[in-house]
């Protein structure tokens, strides 16, 4: 094929020659594979190595003369170096996952059969010994351009001579590496180890000379880097499918002219989604907030390609270029982002308020919409007063959601404090701005009312725990959090409950947040309905300890009855319209 490529949806590429048929894998291995920076790790897994193990022996066994397709990949056609030789080196940019099995598959036959030439044939597809007279330079098969440690574990395990029979070193290196394929490339040598020894399995005198021959994959070749990387993203739907970051970031390092740059910011991004792990589509969401400020309207990568990029309306100036203004762009806000939520900020104010404040507002508010307000304000204003912003921000967002506020609304008022710190001319201004206002009366009128079963009950707890919290000394979450009734919600007839609630006492209080507070355990309905004073004693005291309200209510109080309840609901309302600052 050439000039021209055509995928599914009817996307055409126009602009150099690309090759596309398919391959043997014995053809395959002829060629020879770069793995560039901006690839993601080895990833397959157990499940994936023993899924394509036994498809190939089923159809070496069933349909021995027979095609099996294993799936495409697609590649750069490119030269490389190994001073003083050149030769041809491609960058592989699709089918990673499964060339990368293979180059181990023959590593593991190699050192199972007894076949000499079977052994030479394997180690031919995995490495070329260095021939200085012929100037042939030593080299594997795939080289991974960034990643050392992949490259150490092919040399001692990969490239020697029955070296992935060492199963216990191979397990050793594994379990002290952080590095993914280097546990994914482990993990894959000891399934195919296992799957050949099963009595089950095909011999390898059946499965090599099959696979070799009969199992095929589509290549799709172009030498031109545009066209390969608008390909990569085209065809990401085999083998592990791309997440909206693997290809945003393809499109900003595809763009990198300098090598340097693409190192370092292949790095860079590997190293932010290995800190941000399956929430990193997250946080590049934060940025197309910090850009856009308003709802998302398309998926992340769509927002981006047309709203961000501009490629839905060619007449405005694109927010954001390609490359290296997005890299160094998501580069600040993540160091700011780690600075921000380090727990390390305790020097702000003498005192862990404003960690402890954002910790509770991570792991309690019902979204992270909040975040890229607060990664604004830092960005423009660093350190300064970011405490006080950071009260203010929680008001406006806790207090939209207790208020009633849809997702849709809190979001919009999200964008417009971004608007508003970029259009703020001092801070004072800003944060004695009306945009932190909220619906005090609906705030109030949800407080005062049940709160038991609602979503955000669990929320205000923290706070008041907050409120009344020392700061002296870091806030820790328990692992299990609950929130209990003090009055029981159905205690039994003898108790002392019983006898000091009525029953309109029980329907009016048992739910009020005067009545609840959080528990580092799980529940107990048993020991719940205990009388005040053993309650305390044996089911709540020594679970409370890192619960500040709850503690000062077993200082404060030696009964429960209608009144103490009352007494405390009094307080505890009276402490959130101080904090919320509200006067109604």
């Amino acid at each position: 094929m050439q000039n021209k490529f055509i995928h599914p949806e009817g996307q055409m590429i126009k602009r150099g020659s690309i090759d596309s048929d398919k391959i043997s894998v014995k053809n395959i291995f002829e060629l020879w594979f770069r793995i560039p920076e901006y690839q993601r790790p080895y990833r397959w897994g157990r499940e994936q190595i023993e899924t394509f193990l036994e498809d190939v022996s089923q159809a070496a066994i069933l349909n021995p003369a027979g095609e099996y397709f294993l799936g495409s990949f697609v590649y750069q056609k490119k030269a490389g170096t190994r001073s003083p030789v050149s030769f041809d080196e491609n960058d592989l940019l699709d089918g990673q996952q499964r060339l990368t099995t293979l180059m181990l598959l023959f590593a593991v036959i190699r050192d199972l059969t007894g076949n000499q030439t079977r052994k030479d044939t394997c180690q031919k597809f995995i490495y070329q010994q260095a021939n200085p007279d012929l100037r042939i330079p030593e080299r594997f098969r795939i080289f991974f351009e960034t990643r050392d440690g992949a490259r150490d574990f092919l040399e001692a395990f990969v490239k020697k001579q029955d070296a992935t029979l060492e199963i216990e070193s191979i397990r050793t290196e594994a379990a002290r590496s952080d590095d993914v394929t280097v546990k994914s490339m482990a993990e894959a040598i000891q399934t195919m180890n296992s799957f050949f020894s099963s009595p089950e399995a095909p011999s390898i005198d059946t499965f090599f000379p099959f696979l070799l021959n009969n199992v095929l994959m589509v290549y799709v070749a172009t030498e031109d880097f545009e066209d390969a990387f608008q390909l990569f993203t085209i065809l990401n739907n085999r083998g592990l499918p791309l997440s909206q970051s693997d290809i945003l970031k393809a499109w900003n390092l595809g763009v990198l002219q300098n090598d340097l740059d693409r190192k370092r910011y292949s790095q860079f991004w590997e190293d932010t989604e290995s800190e941000f792990g399956e929430h990193f589509d997250r946080f590049l969401s934060y940025i197309r907030m910090l850009l856009l400020k308003d709802k998302a309207r398309l998926s992340l990568l769509k927002e981006f390609e047309d709203r961000i990029y501009g490629n839905d309306n060619k007449s405005k100036r694109p927010l954001l270029s390609k490359g290296l203004e997005t890299l160094k762009l998501i580069e600040k806000h993540r160091e700011n982002y780690g600075t921000l939520f380090s727990g390390k900020n305790q020097s702000l104010e003498m005192d862990w308020k404003f960690d402890n404040l954002i910790l509770i507002m991570a792991n309690a508010l019902p979204s992270t919409d909040w975040i890229p307000p607060l990664l604004a304000y830092f960005d423009k204003y660093e350190f300064k007063s970011i405490y006080d912003f950071l009260v203010l921000l929680d008001r406006k967002f806790s207090g939209d959601w207790v208020a009633g506020e849809t997702p849709t609304t809190r979001i919009e008022n999200m964008a417009a404090i971004i608007t508003a710190i970029e259009k703020s001319a001092s801070i004072d201004s800003l944060l004695s701005s009306s945009i932190f206002a909220f619906d005090h009366e609906s705030f109030l009128s949800n407080v005062q009312d049940d709160v038991y079963g609602r979503k955000f009950a669990r929320y205000l707890l923290f706070k008041l725990d907050f409120y009344y919290s020392s700061s002296e000394g870091p806030y820790h979450l328990p692992e299990t959090i609950s929130i209990e009734h003090i009055a029981p919600q159905n205690p039994s007839s003898d108790s002392q409950w019983y006898k000091d609630f009525s029953e309109k006492d029980r329907e009016e209080w048992t739910h009020k947040i005067g009545n609840l507070i959080l528990m580092g355990r799980g529940k107990n309905s048993s020991l719940g309905r205990l009388d005040f004073e053993d309650k305390m004693k044996k089911y709540f005291v020594k679970n409370i300890q890192t619960n500040p309200n709850s503690l000062r209510i077993w200082a404060n109080f030696d009964q429960w009855t209608p009144s103490d309840l009352r007494k405390n609901h009094s307080m505890v309302i009276e402490r959130i319209r101080k904090e919320y600052d509200i006067n109604v």
